[in-house]
Formats: C-alpha cells, structure tokens, sequence
C-alpha cells in the first residue's frame, strides 16, 4: 500500500539547515520512494558523529551504542564503502573527505574487521567531488592496507589472507558481513571443539572477498597512474588482472552457472564422524559432503544437488571483473536474482538460495542465510546498476532494476512510516532483527542508488558528464536537484509532456542553470562537457578551518563540562558529537532532580581560543517532565573575567540546532545558562563551540 503524500516523513529528525544545503531533493511520482529516499538522509545526519578536532566526522553503524567490533568513535569498515557512497553527494564535501581520510589512516587493524575495498571506495568519492588530492597523498596508506589483507590474520575467529599458491584470497562468510551463511550453517562445532563456528568458521575462497581485493589492486594502480609511478601502477595492474583471471577460472562454475565459494580446508561438516571429515579442501559448496543427512533442520530431498549460490557473488560485477567479450556467458547469473526458486522475494532478494538445504529465515539472529539484509540488497542494486550502464546484458534489464528499488523500498517500512532495521523477512513484512541499538541501521546505501542509479549519474574522473537513467518509462515526470557534481550545481529534469516543469518535453540537465542536455530520450547513454567551473563558492554547513572545540571523545582532561547540577549523570554526552532527535534512549544530559530555577553547563577549555559560533541542541521530553527552557544566554570568560551574559534572542525549539555567531578571543571558558520553565526541567543533547585554538 502506498503512502499519500500528507504521510510522507517530516523533515524534523535533521537540523533544517544542515539538511537546506546538504541534501539533493528527489521528487518522482512515487510517494513511497520519495519517503524513504528523505528518510535515508535522515539515517544519514543520525549517524554522522564528529569524532575531534584532528579527525572531523565520521559515520556510524548504530546510533546508541559503542560497538566492541567497530573502529574508534563508532566507525565500522563492514558498510564503510556503502556509507562513503551515500555521503559524497552531501553537498558540503568534508563529511565524505574527513570519513575517507580517518579509514585511510587508521592503523589500529578496525579497518580490516571486514573485507571491504577502502581503494574502490575513494574512488568513488573522487569521481564525485572532483578532488583527487586525498588518495593521492594518502597513497603509501592505500598500500599499507593491501598489506595487511596479504598478509591476513590465519587465526580464529579471523581466517583470511592471500594464497600465492592458488592466487586467490581467503576470508569466512563472517568477515565479508555474512554471520550463518549458507558455507558455515554446514559446520559441525562439536567435531571441531569451537564453540561460534557456524558464525566464524567456513573459510574459503570467496567472490565477495576476491572482488573487493580487485577493487583495492585496481585503485592503487589507478593512483599511482595519477601520481607518474609507473613502475607501481604496473606492479598492481599486474596483480589485479592476475587476480581476475583466477577468479574466472577457478570460482565460476559452469553447472550452476553462478561464482561459487571454494573450501580453504577439510571440514567436518554436520553430523559427521570423528576422523571423517566429508568436505574436502577446494571443493566447491555441496561438491562434498553429499552423503550426510546433514543435521537439523536439513532437507532430505534437497541434499547434494546443485545449491549454495550466495547474494554477495553479484559483488564481482560491480568492480568490473567480469569480461564483455567472454567465449563464457558469466551474466547468465544474473538470471538467478528473479528467480523466485533462487533469490526473488518479495521483501528480497534474500541473502542465500532458498532452495539451498540450510536455507532458513530465523528472527533475533543476525544471519545471512536466508534474511534479507539492506547491506546485501544495496549492494547487488550497485552491482547491477553498474552492469546495465556499462554493458549490453540480455538476462537483465532496466525494469528489473526498477522493480528491485521497488521492492528494496518497500522493504523498508515499519507501522506504516520508513524505517530501516538490521534484517527483513524476505516473505513478510517484518524485520527479523529490530534490536534497540538497531534502530535506524546504517548498514546500506539507497540515496545513492536514486542518484547513480533511477536517475542515472555515471561518476566519472574527468569533466565529462555521464547519464545512463534507469527510471522507469511509465514515470511522467522525475526531478533532482540540489546536487553538487565536479564542483558544479546540477540538476536532473524528466517531463514526459513538457507541462510540469516548463523545460520542454524530454530529460533536461541543467549545470550552473544552464542547460547541458535536453534530449527526448532519456533511456541510453548520453555525455556532455561541464561548463567551466566559474561560480561562486558555496554555502557551506561547516566553518571552513573551524574545530568543535566542546567534543571530548577521547576522554581528554580537556576540554571538560561541569553543571550547576548532576541532573540524570549524562553529562558528558552533550560532547559526544552525536546529534540525533528520536524516542528511546536519549543521548541527552537533562537536570533531572534539580530544585533549581536556572541551571548552567560550563565548557573549560584547555588554552584560550577564538571562538566564532556556538551550536546548541535541545532536549525535551513530557514523560520525563523535560521542557524547553524559557530562556538561553551565555556567558563567557577572558583573560580579563566574565563577561556580561549574551542572551539567545531567536526563538527556541526542539529537533533543530540553534546557532550564535561570535567574534571572541582568548576565551577560556563558556557557560550556558538554561531558565527552567516553571514545572519541568531543561535537556540538552550536544553543545558546539566552533573556533580555534590560540597557538603558542
């Protein structure tokens, strides 16, 4: 059931600003995509967490909650890619280049939790912004972290490397983001002796993993072109098409006409016998261990025929591993992804082929044997976008990209409003995995897949502009706006009768407001020349040089908060970087248990700087008797003393960030001072102070 479009989500769960001038606005006529597609930039701004002065922002997984397996201040490398990818179209570019920059200088080994290709991704991000100076001075980093996949971790619970011998790559179906996949459910923990190894055993040489190490073989050869190195770029090119090579040849398997996972060892699998392990190094999934009768929940008539396909093969497509001109017709795979008997759902695709025996949808585990996972669905779209803009394919088309947006958007609802968990039932409309911390997951991409995908921007390296869209042929009109591409203001126009956006009939582009296509077909590849880049500088969110000078993620003596009062003992959260407004778990300081009238925040920093603005957010409650004060100033101390208080003169209200622009030097401290409204106590979620340290 659609929405209507008095039901679409309010833009109140981001700061309007910040959402004014960051967000591409998408309209089309289908009120249910143009919900999610605003609340994905919702997730986006949940999520964004400025981690310090040196680092900049960062994006998070969870917005509640600190997660042992993530990187320092809550990043996590498992969507990295597809998160850096919803990002770059921000149209403030530091949000994209600070994340990018914090995974490639991360060395304390988060970053290789997962397999995921850091050289693919800042490519992605400079194809966009139009700046490859990033990567290109980070390239020895680029390097570094190849090296650690080369050399991998051979030890539980991680398994993963290269193989010279076999020239392929290792990881578990654990590390690529597959807890219980369709590899690890055949395992027998008991003959093994460790207790977890459905989740992190079954080793072996997967696609998902080969593809992203080619993505990251690729770009380091594609930078070390752009820097003169010819001697690297040979050397990576080298191993990148030797790479390729093997995967077609060893991973493809012709019966099944799908890439297939490869076992790194002799394994017992469920119910086999001591000293008899049944499945077989480097055979392919269900090539051994065909006579068991598999365990629990195994299906008896199914056992040893040809299953085991996997969602994450589709990951080979997107880096372009795949040859055009094959004597193999490797995209008949494709055709499995509508198969109702392989991956169609209809809150799919499902992670793994439903008719595999240990295939199963269970509800509270994290697994990826079956749910329908965002990360994997985002992905596969990527995948296949790219395959229908670069190639002529005959067992896909447009429509079915379209349809799967349909249906990836239909999946994300709950209680009638857009809402994005961790897992789905592939067959129902519920999430399988909801957890509190869960909430407003960001695991997956889907504004990107508008942009790149329905609309159709090709990113490129150079100025030339590339549209392929995807949108379907009955929409009679579709617009994107709002968009900074390559340093230029784009937007996308569809008006299939010319009446709605009095552009003329067809697709028009417009770049710095002038025209740069206008065609009446929209449906194939078009190019254009960027006009020269002569505008003027945008307005940007973020103080161009400035620090947040309040967060202290580090637990830092400075800079410190100090309140009038305890109140509920959160205090340090209002410098956590974290912004987001929702019900449950607050990330909220409030004065509960304060008999006072006026209670004050003090922000004690650790050497005078110049501050220029002040952000503040609000919080407020009626169940916890939290309200918005009836009254803001500040007061702030010099070398020379306090000085007198500076009241907030705008109007107060919840859901937003309210701003004071300063022009102060040698300031030390800065205290906030909130007048309760009378019966209620005050909250606040995060205080910024923008400014700059005074060198000494």
């Amino acid at each position: 059931m659609e929405i209507s479009r008095i039901q679409r989500i309010s833009r109140v769960e981001a700061d309007k600003r910040w959402w004014d001038i960051n967000v591409p606005r998408f309209k089309c006529p289908n009120p249910s995509m143009e919900a999610v597609y605003d609340y994905r930039w919702e997730v986006v701004y949940r999520h964004l967490r400025y981690a310090s002065a040196k680092i900049g922002y960062v994006a998070t997984e969870f917005c509640t909650m600190e997660d042992t397996w993530s990187g320092k201040y809550g990043a996590i490398s498992c969507p990295a890619e597809l998160q850096l990818n919803e990002l770059r179209w921000l149209r403030d570019a530091r949000y994209a280049s600070d994340f990018l920059r914090y995974w490639l200088c991360e060395r304390e080994g988060y970053a290789h939790n997962y397999s995921w290709s850091i050289g693919k991704a800042a490519q992605e991000v400079c194809c966009v912004l139009g700046d490859w100076r990033l990567p290109e001075e980070h390239l020895a980093d680029l390097i570094w972290h190849q090296e650690q996949w080369d050399i991998g971790r051979v030890r539980y619970p991680n398994d993963r490397g290269y193989d010279p011998y076999r020239g392929l790559y290792w990881n578990t179906g654990r590390d690529s983001s597959g807890e219980f996949n369709l590899a690890s459910c055949q395992l027998d923990e008991k003959l093994r002796g460790i207790e977890g190894y459905k989740i992190r055993g079954g080793a072996g040489y997967r696609p998902d993993v080969n593809a992203n190490m080619y993505g990251n073989l690729q770009a380091i050869a594609h930078f070390a072109h752009r820097v003169g190195d010819t001697a690297l770029e040979e050397h990576y090119q080298a191993r990148a098409d030797a790479l390729r090579r093997r995967v077609l040849s060893e991973l493809w398997d012709s019966r099944r006409s799908f890439f297939m996972h490869r076992w790194r060892y002799d394994e017992y699998a469920q119910d086999d016998v001591p000293g008899q392990k049944s499945i077989r190094e480097y055979s392919f999934s269900w090539d051994t261990n065909c006579l068991n009768q598999g365990g629990t929940g195994f299906q008896q008539g199914q056992r040893g025929i040809l299953h085991g396909r996997e969602l994450s093969s589709y990951w080979l497509w997107q880096y372009d591993m795949i040859p055009v001109d094959s004597d193999i017709d490797y995209d008949v795979a494709w055709k499995a992804l509508r198969d109702p008997a392989i991956f169609e759902a209809p809150y799919g695709p499902c992670s793994a082929e439903q008719a595999d025996p240990w295939f199963s949808v269970i509800y509270g585990e994290c697994r990826m044997n079956g749910d329908s996972w965002p990360l994997l669905t985002s992905r596969t779209l990527t995948a296949l976008k790219h395959t229908l803009q670069t190639r002529s394919i005959s067992h896909v088309s447009r429509r079915d990209f379209s349809e799967l947006m349909d249906t990836y958007t239909r999946t994300q609802r709950k209680n009638g409003r857009p809402y994005c968990a961790e897992s789905h039932d592939p067959y129902r409309p519920c999430w399988t995995v909801d957890r509190e911390e869960g909430r407003h997951y960001f695991h997956s991409s889907y504004c990107d897949l508008i942009i790149t995908g329905l609309a159709g921007i090709v990113p490129r390296e150079d100025d030339v502009f590339q549209l392929h869209p995807l949108f379907p042929e009955n929409w009679p009109y579709m617009a994107l706006e709002n968009l900074r591409y390559h340093g230029r203001d784009l937007s996308i126009y569809w008006d299939a009768d010319g009446s709605r956006y009095g552009l003329g009939a067809g697709l028009t582009v417009l770049a710095n407001s002038q025209v740069l296509l206008h065609l009446k077909d929209a449906w194939q590849t078009h190019y254009a020349r960027l006009p020269d880049n002569t505008t003027a500088l945008r307005e940007v969110y973020l103080p161009d040089g400035l620090a947040d000078l309040a967060v202290n993620n580090d637990s830092a003596a400075y800079p410190r908060v100090y309140a009038s009062t305890e109140g509920n003992g959160l205090l340090s959260r209002i410098q956590n970087g974290r912004i987001w407004f929702q019900d449950g778990p607050a990330n909220a300081w409030t004065s509960a248990g304060s008999a006072n009238a006026e209670d004050s925040i003090t922000l004690e920093l650790a050497a005078p700087a110049a501050i220029r603005e002040i952000r503040f957010c609000l919080y407020e409650n009626a169940d916890e008797e939290v309200a918005l004060p009836e009254e803001v100033s500040f007061s702030i101390y010099c070398n020379s003393g306090w000085q007198p208080a500076i009241r907030f003169a705008q109007a107060l209200c919840g859901r937003t960030v309210h701003r004071l622009h300063l022009n102060v030097n040698s300031v030390r401290k800065i205290r906030m001072n909130l007048r309760h409204k009378a019966g209620f106590q005050v909250g606040l979620i995060e205080w910024e102070v923008w400014g700059y340290i005074a060198k000494e």
